[in-house]
């Protein structure tokens, strides 16, 4: 019987559930397996056709920008671990880049290295990043972070040049990401998906007792190979709560799981040899 047999019968059949009950775990086994690699194939597939323009959007539009507004002819230093530019004026430089549009901040990176960190200041900037005199102050999860410069950095210089060198090589191994995104995707989604096998050793105890409410004799294993195919419509639901932002309906998973069990357990079938 075919993996495409299977999925569909897996919906409603009696007659099906009543012979695979019967059947090794290995068929079983086999048939989720390949289920699971299907969705997480499908879900990744569609994640990665979503993520990539994303990237391109950022590489192409964002950092573009960012470059713009770097003062031709910028260099900046670090000795002695206090920075400086070369830049002709005092006056801060703002770069900015629209990442959120509900965003409260006005810039994405403030260059000032005519004095040293403040959180005061930096609140002032309304920056996500402050190259300062004596470090760079951020925005990250816990609030305003800051690190100083250390001996590390000490020497370093980097010109508008360098950077936007930097910028287009790393652009040239973009490719490379894109390759890896949905073979890394779908591993990462089949990992996840193989509890599902755990899962359903809790599941088929749920089979067993439906069935005992029946008047059905079940063994445990009988009910664990019907619960690897009852699984099918709950976890359609589940790959399209990956596919759908704000898909979900209460207890889908587990109620239409027990639906299906309750729907294809026949006693009429079952009786004669449980």
């Amino acid at each position: 019987m075919s993996f495409w047999a299977r999925f569909k019968e897996s919906f409603y059949s009696p007659e099906f559930y009543k012979r695979v009950a019967h059947e090794p775990l290995s068929l079983g086994f086999k048939y989720l397996v390949s289920l699971l690699a299907i969705g997480a194939l499908a879900v990744s597939g569609i994640l990665a056709f979503e993520f990539i323009p994303f990237v391109q959007d950022f590489s192409n539009r964002v950092v573009v920008d960012v470059v713009a507004q770097l003062p031709e002819g910028l260099e900046f230093y670090i000795k002695g671990n206090t920075a400086s530019t070369n830049a002709t004026s005092s006056e801060p430089i703002f770069i900015t880049a629209q990442f959120d549009a509900t965003t409260t901040r006005a810039t994405f990176v403030v260059v000032d290295t005519t004095q040293a960190f403040s959180v005061n200041q930096f609140g002032a900037y309304r920056s996500y990043v402050w190259v300062a005199q004596d470090g760079i102050g951020y925005v990250d999860d816990t609030g305003v972070s800051f690190t100083p410069f250390e001996a590390e950095t000490d020497g370093l210089t980097l010109t508008r040049e360098m950077v936007v060198s930097g910028i287009t090589k790393a652009k040239s191994y973009l490719w490379i990401l894109y390759a890896l995104v949905v073979p890394v995707l779908f591993l990462l989604f089949l990992f996840i998906n193989m509890f599902t096998f755990l899962s359903l050793l809790v599941s088929a105890c749920f089979v067993w007792l439906i069935a005992w409410a029946k008047g059905i004799k079940l063994t445990y294993k009988s009910a664990y190979l019907i619960s690897l195919y009852a699984i099918t419509p709950s976890l359609l639901i589940s790959f399209l709560g990956f596919l759908i932002p704000g898909f979900g309906i209460p207890y889908a998973y587990s109620v239409i799981f027990l639906v299906v069990v309750a729907l294809n357990l026949d006693k009429k079938l079952f009786a004669p040899t449980e």
